[in-house]
């Protein structure tokens, strides 16, 4: 039950935000007036206010475990989505996505992946690939029933419903599943030492760079995909029908790369889920810059890049929990999440500059350079720990 329940909280958590921001910014510009630049603002400063948070979150679960954080969170959340819904200058519509910054920094994967780390009945690997295969439907069932809302009742009374539903679901479920206290991370600990294979007592700083360096080079592609992707295709000429039929594709194969994944249990490692999300992404680079922008290659990009980024979300999960043990993930994840929410925000940003400075191919090889970055973050990480035969 705690994992289902973990599961439907980042289900409503991603859907109700994120996914939904694309959908009802038309409709609010219009009836407000404002510049499409200052509205998708308002995102960018809720990841740094997620990224300033994050430590904050690892360390609060770390000493106190997930109830009361997860469940303030998803209040947290739905009080920002109730007050966008109420905005009518640029300065609420940035305090209300700060706020859902802050809260999201306690409810998101990391913090959901944290509660199962802290228990010790619960098989990590499993838990976590169920958590995010359920959390990647998000877009498929949030993205048309938000369109519906806005057709049906406008955008405001449709983002008041999308705080109405984390109130009712999320919020409820933290607060009645969740469990309080960090589950013993003092006897966690003493069994992972106590284990045929345990986790070193302190990441080297090669290690905490490696991580580092992964995790904010991924999710600087993922975010520079995601807003320059269609704008960059749509100025070549390629038709409508084409980006919908690429964008058809990617969150089907994100789905099958968690699965695949999921179904090897406590046979996935870090190691070989790593190195699958970093072949993948740079694979799909080099394919969204060679190969021609020809349906049949755009498709197989979305598919390799889905599944990549699909593996990437279980991987980083993994990986911390491999690398510097269970009892100690919640201090850890918040850590690394700072340089890699700070990514997401900021990346969008510099493609742009890169574009209107260099074309479409400045922004292509700046995709390639991340995603190298990102191999490098991999193999300085994990490559040292493996065996040479």
């Amino acid at each position: 039950m705690l994992v289902l329940a973990l599961a439907i909280g980042q289900l409503i958590s991603w859907g109700t935000t994120f996914y939904t921001f694309p959908l009802v910014i038309d409709p609010m510009i219009a009836e407000l007036g404002w510049a499409r630049t200052t509205a998708y603002m308002a995102p960018a400063f809720g990841l740094i206010a997620q990224a300033i948070c994050a430590p904050l979150a690892g360390f609060w679960m770390q000493r106190h475990g997930g109830r009361l954080s997860m469940t303030v969170g998803s209040l947290g959340v739905a009080v920002s989505i109730l007050a966008w819904s109420a905005v009518g200058e640029p300065w609420q519509l940035m305090a209300a996505w700060v706020l859902m910054g802050v809260a999201q920094a306690f409810v998101l994967y990391e913090p959901a992946f944290t509660v199962v780390a802290q228990r010790k009945a619960l098989d990590f690997r499993r838990s976590v690939g169920a958590i995010t295969l359920l959390g990647g439907l998000a877009g498929t069932v949030f993205v048309p029933g938000t369109q519906l809302l806005v057709e049906l009742l406008g955008w405001r009374q449709a983002v008041l419903c999308l705080a109405a539903i984390n109130l009712a679901v999320p919020m409820i479920l933290h607060a009645l599943l969740v469990p309080s206290g960090n589950g013993g991370a003092d006897s966690i600990e003493h069994a992972e030492a106590a284990s045929a294979d345990p986790p070193p007592t302190g990441l080297s700083p090669r290690i905490w760079l490696g991580l580092a360096l992964w995790f904010t080079a991924g999710s600087a592609y993922l975010s520079g995909v995601t807003f320059h992707f269609v704008p960059l295709l749509a100025a070549e000429g390629i038709p409508p029908t084409t980006l919908a039929a690429i964008f058809a594709v990617v969150g089907p194969s994100q789905l099958l790369g968690r699965a695949c994944l999921m179904a090897l249990g406590s046979k996935a490692t870090a190691f070989g889920a790593g190195l699958s999300t970093v072949s993948m992404l740079l694979v799909s680079s080099v394919m969204l810059w060679v190969l021609p922008h020809s349906t049949p290659g755009l498709i197989a990009f979305g598919v390799v890049y889905g599944a990549g980024n699909g593996i990437m979300t279980i991987a980083r999960g993994i990986a911390i929990a491999e690398v510097g043990g269970r009892a100690r993930y919640a201090a850890l994840t918040g850590i690394l999440q700072t340089p890699a929410v700070l990514a997401l925000a900021l990346a969008p940003v510099i493609v742009s500059l890169l574009r209107d400075a260099g074309g479409a191919d400045a922004a292509y090889a700046a995709f390639l350079t991340v995603t190298v970055l990102s191999v490098a973050g991999f193999a300085i990480a994990l490559l040292p720990s493996r065996p040479l035969s």
